[in-house]
């Protein structure tokens, strides 16, 4: 045995890769929970903002509880590694309860889940893992304290960090998309279970041997062939019941999203991210959208399609006399799930040397091509074959900014085509209100618009008069007129334009104007249809939305905290810090949710490279940590956390005014997102050993208590953050009036506590 005299882990290796393995995992686990929700709730983003807030809530009670642990324990090794193991256990349970999540909800099959449902579901889900990482942190200060003092203290936040991301970087690069989520987990529960084991016969632990062992043998079972792959087949199948009866055929993780094939008779539906995205074979159908879409241009040469069209819509087109078609479609295995199933002749139909496709984001296809806009590249019909704007990702084919890219690759006498959900009291509710969004940003761009009501109702919309139009007659000579063998579809132009309706539905839409449009800073139609699907629809939540609408300036809300931030740092001594601490774990998790609405709504892939961001931002802290941990010795403790809010603030207004410089090229866009996101993290990074150097100063305040408050108060203030930023901040204010409210708060607490600081010193002073 080499059991160590105090009970602490006796090699220094041994405590550093538990160190690493604890931010490992941390990332790991977070990561793979993220994507996995993100699935089961449509894609939708908000589910990032719950499912941070519930980590870090459970984080910071976790450190809080370690904290007081830490200084009592006899043997706080060996409870890290027990806390470590049980965290690794209970993560391929906590998987099970997300492919299960509309049984354990109780939510109707195909329909999706409510916010409420989906907030209790994740805090049962996600806090019990984060509150095991949350104890095991202080436990590790404590031990590293008993080395070396707060030099290996902070050491241990940076290899923590180092860890995490190690983990960021392998989900994005090496595991997303390619490894089965079970085999991960189990993976990670062999390689906690063998080094527990090693480290308890190191240790000279029995009980750590056995706990070890047993981890290590459930995970080896795990990974074996036959139990591993029942296991992710029968969640898969549990989960996808939940979104719809029929057999499911094929599922694959994309690096953009989880696509889901299901198959009733010789009727497929496909599925993104547990949404419909359409159905097929059906010729009838396609037939018919392709005489309701190409009928609305006088002469229809050049079309493009944005979205999924190779299962019957770009057959349906071919079958005219347009001289091309452009589909352009994100993910190519959404195309290869769609085209393994398709009949020999719809195969046969997309060999026609009309058909383009490009296999490429719609949205930076339509930007680059409007750099080299001319007459060979200019489009007569545009329909933007999105699904509904359930997500930044969707949205982002919906906004002002993406219309107006499109305009410059539209002919003078260019269609756009948008479809969007539609109702019996169609512009009335969540549904009008979301419609309502849709069609004014449309018409700021395509002033010219003619509305075909319907269960799926379209817009048509053209910057020049007598182009679109609703008349059954010149609706039905244009379609004639482009596949002469057709017969007469007079009576199907005047069922989608009925006298009167339309102009009816025209007008309630004029009625309820609102000065927001959908926007890249601020996404309109996602909020109001988030409200449509019951997203906001808990009372509490769905006031609080109204009320925050209703603020006229927006800012009311930044001078409303600004005034309550001094109250709420009014005391002296440690009093004043842990807020100071709070208010800089904020902002830096409430940037960081912004970086990832601009990743999304620009570039449509953080479902993949969600890890990798994160694991950026974590690259950031070991740097900030590294760095503040040399000033802390120099300078005072609490002016250096003064200038870091200092930083943060300037960080977050400079971000507005920055952006734009980058935002035409991409790759000046990727390299700026990832310079900014280290940068944030790194000054987050740099609040820790500061604060922590303040906190141990104090005499009367022992390590592990020390470490457990401050890592408490930094992941308060990230939850408050996560869970404002993400459902409230956002949606309300926009990227800019967040960024600004954000650089308010920040320099209010850096001035108030210079200020506390410099009166403490003077009265340490008069007091000599």
């Amino acid at each position: 045995m080499n059991r160590s005299a105090n009970g602490l882990i006796p090699n220094r290796s041994i405590l550093l890769g538990t160190f690493f393995l604890l931010g490992f995992l941390s990332i790991l686990f977070q990561t793979l929970f993220l994507r996995e929700i993100m699935v089961v709730v449509l894609g939708n983003e908000i589910v990032i903002a719950i499912v941070l807030f519930h980590w870090l809530v459970g984080i910071t009670f976790g450190s809080r509880l370690g904290g007081r642990l830490s200084d009592r324990l006899r043997n706080p090794g060996e409870r890290l590694f027990q806390a470590m193991l049980l965290l690794t256990l209970l993560a391929p349970l906590a998987l099970v309860a997300i492919r299960h999540l509309h049984d354990l909800t109780m939510a109707p099959a195909g329909l999706s889940l409510g916010m409420w449902r989906v907030f209790v579901a994740t805090a049962l889900i996600v806090i019990p893992h984060s509150l095991l990482v949350g104890m095991a942190f202080p436990l590790a200060m404590h031990i590293a304290r008993k080395g070396d003092g707060i030099s290996h203290m902070s050491r241990v936040y940076i290899i923590e960090s180092l860890g995490s991301l190690a983990a960021g970087a392998m989900m994005s690069w090496v595991l997303a998309g390619r490894w089965p989520a079970f085999d991960i987990l189990f993976a990670a529960l062999a390689t906690g279970g063998a080094i527990t084991l090693w480290t308890g016969s190191r240790m000279g632990l029995r009980r750590l041997q056995w706990l070890g062992g047993a981890g290590l043998l459930l995970a080896v079972a795990g990974l074996l062939p036959q139990p591993g792959n029942a296991l992710e087949k029968s969640t898969v199948q549990a989960r996808w019941q939940g979104f719809s009866a029929t057999e499911l055929v094929t599922n694959l993780d994309s690096r953009f999203q989880n696509i889901a094939l299901g198959r009733q008779a010789d009727q497929y539906a496909l599925y993104l991210n547990g949404q419909m995205a359409t159905t097929f074979p059906d010729p009838e159908r396609n037939h018919m959208l392709a005489a309701r879409l190409l009928s609305q241009h006088p002469r229809p040469r050049r079309v493009l399609v944005i979205g999924e069209a190779v299962s019957g819509l770009a057959q349906a087109m071919l079958n005219t006399d347009i001289s091309f078609l452009h589909n352009v479609e994100l993910d190519h295995l959404v195309v290869k799930a769609v085209r393994d199933h398709l009949s020999a002749k719809m195969e046969r139909r997309l060999q026609d040397p009309r058909f383009r496709l490009h296999l490429a984001d719609g949205r930076r296809f339509v930007q680059q091509l409007g750099r080299y806009a001319n007459q060979n590249l200019t489009f007569d019909l545009a329909f933007v074959h999105a699904s509904e704007p359930v997500s930044l990702l969707a949205n982002r084919y919906f906004t002002l900014e993406f219309l107006r890219e499109l305009s410059r690759i539209m002919n003078p006498q260019g269609v756009v085509c948008l479809r969007v959900t539609s109702s019996d009291t169609y512009t009335s509710g969540n549904v009008g209100a979301y419609a309502s969004v849709i069609y004014h940003t449309l018409r700021s761009v395509f002033p010219y618009v003619v509305i075909s009501p319907g269960a799926d109702t379209f817009f048509f919309a053209s910057r020049r008069p007598g182009v679109v139009s609703r008349d059954p007659a010149t609706l039905s000579a244009r379609w004639r007129h482009i596949t002469p063998g057709d017969p007469d579809f007079s009576f199907l132009f005047s069922a989608w334009f009925p006298a009167g309706r339309g102009l009816r539905i025209r007008a309630g839409l004029e009625a309820r104007f609102g000065a927001k449009l959908n926007t890249d800073d601020l996404p309109t139609a996602l909020h109001r249809y988030n409200r449509s699907l019951g997203w906001v629809h808990v009372g509490g939540v769905r006031q609080l939305l109204q009320l925050a609408e209703k603020v006229e300036p927006a800012y009311l809300l930044l001078a409303t905290l600004l005034l309550l931030l001094p109250a709420v740092l009014r005391r002296r001594g440690l009093g004043m810090l842990y807020p100071a601490v709070s208010v800089a774990g904020f902002s830096g998790m409430s940037l960081q949710l912004l970086i990832i609405t601009l990743i999304q709504s620009r570039f449509g892939f953080i479902y993949r490279y969600i890890g990798l961001f994160t694991a950026l931002f974590m690259a950031g802290l070991p740097l900030g940590a590294a760095i503040s941990r040399r000033l802390a010795r120099r300078f005072s403790p609490h002016l250096l956390l003064s200038s870091l809010l200092c930083a943060l603030a300037v960080v977050a207004a400079a971000l507005e005014r920055l952006l734009p410089a980058a935002g035409h090229h991409p790759l000046l866009d990727q390299i700026w997102i990832s310079v900014f996101t280290i940068l944030v993290g790194g000054l987050v990074g740099a609040v820790f050993p500061a604060a922590l150097a303040a906190a141990l100063a104090h005499e009367s305040l022992r390590p592990g208590r020390a470490t457990g408050r401050v890592n408490a108060a930094d992941h308060s203030g990230a939850a408050l953050g996560a869970l404002l930023a993400g459902t409230l901040m956002l949606p309300i204010l926009g990227m800019s009036g967040t960024n600004y409210l954000l650089a308010g708060v920040n320099l209010i607490a850096a001035l108030y506590l210079f200020w506390r600081t410099l009166a403490a010193q003077d009265s340490a002073i008069l007091g000599r």
